[in-house]
Order: structure tokens, then C-alpha cells, then sequence
């Protein structure tokens, strides 16, 4: 792993620095004796994730309050050159962050405790059929039509403007089904979102579509590793070329991020060399896998061997400099937990951890898969605040093997929606949990590792 140490005068020199530190773990640790101005710092942290953000990046000591977006790589222990202020009772980062140098006393302000995301399904409809879909097991047994109309989404998008949402995506089902959404897409831009983000199918998309697409980020499901498998996905004939050729009328369009998701169902694993052939030739920019999530008993579920080989075979392409994380939550403990958390994003952004859904009927819930109406999508503090949230973010009722280990606070212990369904209980132990008392990953254990 490479080091940089952020000191006054860094930002002048950072860029030529990052650009000759080529390998595939970069930590910046702040100087909390001599550090660079707040706004300094932000310039550099951004300017690192988008270097490493596809590699592995460590940072050390910034007080979160600084840039929370980053908040996933910041560690921040509590040392005597740091302090804590006023601001910082009321933060929602106050049980994690170690506080900050006196240099930035001016700087800090309190982070208020909302979802960094809100996810607005805008339409159950879709012009795929894809076998693993949550759209045919995860709603109720009726079809929500359209309901919320373009006014009614406007609203919500204002509401999340409001409460201080970083994030605003849109889905559905398939949202470019609506004729609105492009409409949806540019309100949202206009409102100062740090991104507005779009999941499509792409089946859609032409030259002037994909000119009219007023977004930052574009996720597409790529689940086949050649078009004969890809139509046994989607069951749309030419699926796979027409995203390959949507990918490209999206960057040339000037998308920022186009990436692609896949499935880690075993037949995927098991070609994951001609899925690494195929992704980096359409010319995506990131790519993400997602562990498989069971919403029927028939469904083909990989086992803990499985996975820990398949950690396995993404941490050697990371360390070819390529690097595609599985970013739902899994538990660490399936394999070496150091390699889990290097190819893994963690629980963060499942069951409600960080981010709710809006579905197609209005109603606000945890995650894609976790249908627990959480109330009124319009109000969306009080869905934020509801109990059954508190209860999973707090992490006070996971397994207590789990609360004992080091890699928690990243892990989550895992899917909460994975256990409920196994075992009707969301604090249940996660089915690819391998971790017991004995052998569970506590501090003192990482440091002899």
C-alpha cells in the first residue's frame, strides 16, 4: 500500500503525486499538526476517489463532517490533537468520528442523520422479463399501475432536495417505459443533488434519448455472457447489442458513469472470464456484482464455498488493477475477511442502512426486496425514523458474534432481508455466515493476521 500524508501545500502537488502512484491500494493520512486548508482537503479527497475509486483508498483522520460522501473509506480515531465541538452533538457521525484538528474548528458542522439516498421506483412496468427480477416477488400480488403521476414524483424529488439527500436515483421496473422520465431526471438535476442516477435496461435508449438524458450515473444489468445467454435472461431477442450500442450513444452523449451490475449466480461465476471479456470491451466504466438475493424457494442459491471462491477470483482481478466489487451486503466471514473487505462494499447500502426505496404505489420501504411499508414516500424523515430502520442501523440485535468482530461496522452482519426470509426474523444469522465464537474476527486478531 502506498501512503500520502495531506499537509499544508498538498493540493498543489497531490495531482502529479497520485498520478505516479500506480498501485492498487492508496491510504492519505491528514497531518493533524500541519494540515491543509478544509476546502484544500475536499479538492484532494475528490481528486483521489476518482483515481481510486476502482482500486482500494484509505482515509485517515479527516473528520467526516469534511466530505461524509466518502464516508465508506474514512477511518477517524479519537486522538489528543483532536477535538470534538458543539456541532458535533447533534452529527449523525458522532459515535464514529474521532473529531478533528484545531486548524478546522471553523469548518465543522453537524451532518444531519438522512438517507444519503432515496431510490423512487416510478413504474412496476418493463419490457424485459428476467427470471431473478424482485419486481415479480417483491410487491404485492397486484400490479401497482402508474399511480404516482409526473407532479407526485416532482414532489417527493423536492422533499428529498430538502431533507438533505445526497443521492437520487431512478428505477422501476423499467423507468424510460414512462415518457416522463427524462423530465424526472432533469427536475432532479436542477434541484443539487450530488448525483442523480438512472437504472435502465437500456432497451430504450437512442441517439437523441440518450442526448436528452440529464443524469451522472447510468447502472445497466448485464447477465449474460454472450447474447444466447443473455436472451435467456431478459427473453428479449438482441438485448445484449442493444446495450452494447446504448453504452456507447450514453458516453458519447457525455455521461459521466455508465456502469453494469451481474449477478453472482453460479453459472455467472463460473464464466467470469467471459463476463470480464465482455464488460471491459463495451466500454463501461465501473462495474459491480451483487451477491444473489433468494425471493423463491426454487431459486438456485450459491453456497458459502462458492462465494469464498468467487471473493477469491475478484480479488485476483483487483490486483490485476481491475476492480469489481460485489456492493450489496454480504458477510465477511465466508472467507479470509481481509480479502471480503477488499472486494466488497459491505451492507451499507442494503435494508435501509443508508438509502430507502419509493415504490410505484407511493409507499416508501427498506430495500428493493425488503417490502415493509414504512409509510408515506412524501414524508420522508418519518420513513427514515421508523422503528424497524432504527433497529437495523443501530446493529444492537445482530448476532453476538457478529458485535464482537472488527469488520461489523463494513459487513452489517450481512442481508437482514436474506435472513427474514430463511428464518422470519431479521437479526437472524445470514445463511452465508460461516463465523462462530471461536473464530469470530476481533481486533486483536486482524493485528496478527
Amino acid at each position: 500500500m502506498d501512503s500520502i500524508v495531506l499537509e499544508a501545500g498538498s493540493a498543489a502537488v497531490i495531482p502529479r503525486v497520485l498520478a505516479s502512484h500506480l498501485a492498487a491500494e492508496m491510504q492519505l493520512q491528514l497531518s493533524l499538526r500541519n494540515p491543509p486548508s478544509a476546502q484544500d482537503l475536499r479538492n484532494i479527497l475528490v481528486l483521489a476517489y476518482r483515481e481510486y475509486k476502482q482500486k482500494d483508498l484509505s482515509i485517515v483522520d479527516v473528520p467526516f463532517c469534511l466530505l461524509p460522501t466518502l464516508e465508506v473509506y474514512m477511518k477517524n480515531d479519537v486522538h489528543p490533537l483532536k477535538a470534538h465541538g458543539p456541532a458535533c452533538r447533534s452529527c449523525k457521525y458522532r459515535r464514529k468520528c474521532g473529531g478533528f484538528p484545531q486548524a478546522y474548528t471553523g469548518e465543522v458542522q453537524a451532518v444531519p442523520d438522512a438517507p444519503e439516498e432515496v431510490v423512487i421506483e416510478v413504474t412496476q412496468r418493463c419490457n424485459h422479463d428476467c427470471f431473478f427480477c424482485f419486481n415479480k416477488h417483491c410487491f404485492d400480488d397486484h400490479r401497482h399501475p402508474d399511480v404516482m403521476s409526473t407532479a407526485h414524483v416532482k414532489a417527493i424529488i423536492d422533499d428529498c432536495a430538502k431533507a438533505g439527500v445526497w443521492f437520487l436515483r431512478i428505477t422501476g421496473g423499467e423507468p424510460l417505459v414512462r415518457k416522463d422520465t427524462p423530465e424526472l431526471l432533469a427536475y432532479a438535476k436542477s434541484k443539487g443533488f450530488l448525483e442523480v442516477r438512472l437504472n435502465s435496461n437500456l432497451n430504450l435508449i437512442t441517439p437523441e434519448l440518450a442526448k436528452n438524458l440529464q443524469v451522472d450515473n447510468v447502472l445497466v444489468g448485464c447477465n449474460g455472457w454472450n447474447e444466447e445467454q443473455e436472451f435467456a435472461v431478459t427473453r428479449v431477442k438482441g438485448s445484449l447489442a442493444k446495450k452494447r450500442n446504448a453504452v456507447r450513444l450514453l458516453k458519447e452523449a457525455g455521461i459521466p458513469v455508465v456502469r453494469a451490475g451481474t449477478i453472482a449466480y453460479s453459472s455467472n461465476i463460473d464464466h467470469f472470464d467471459e463476463f470480464v471479456e465482455l464488460i471491459y470491451g463495451m466500454g463501461f466504466d465501473t462495474w459491480e456484482w451483487y451477491r444473489p438475493i433468494k425471493v423463491a424457494k426454487a431459486d438456485d442459491m450459491v453456497t458459502p464455498e462458492q462465494m469464498a471462491y468467487f471473493l477469491g477470483r475478484l480479488y485476483e482481478l483487483k490486483q490485476s488493477g481491475r476492480y469489481a466489487p460485489i456492493v450489496n451486503a454480504i458477510p465477511f466471514c465466508v472467507t479470509d475477511p481481509k480479502i471480503a473487505s477488499a472486494v466488497c462494499s459491505g451492507g451499507k447500502y442494503d435494508d435501509g442502512q443508508s438509502r430507502i426505496i419509493i415504490g410505484p404505489d407511493g409507499q416508501a420501504k427498506p430495500s428493493y426486496y425488503l417490502d415493509v411499508k414504512l409509510g408515506d414516500g412524501r414524508d420522508i424523515m418519518a420513513c427514515w425514523n421508523h422503528p424497524l430502520l432504527q433497529k437495523i442501523r443501530s446493529l444492537e440485535q445482530v448476532d453476538p458474534v457478529c458485535r464482537s468482530c472488527v469488520f461489523l461496522e463494513k459487513c452489517r452482519a450481512g442481508s437482514r432481508f436474506s435472513s427474514f426470509y430463511e428464518h422470519d426474523d431479521y437479526f437472524a444469522r445470514d445463511l452465508l455466515m460461516v463465523c462462530t465464537t471461536r473464530t469470530s474476527i476481533t481486533r486483536s486478531k486482524v493485528r496478527g493476521m
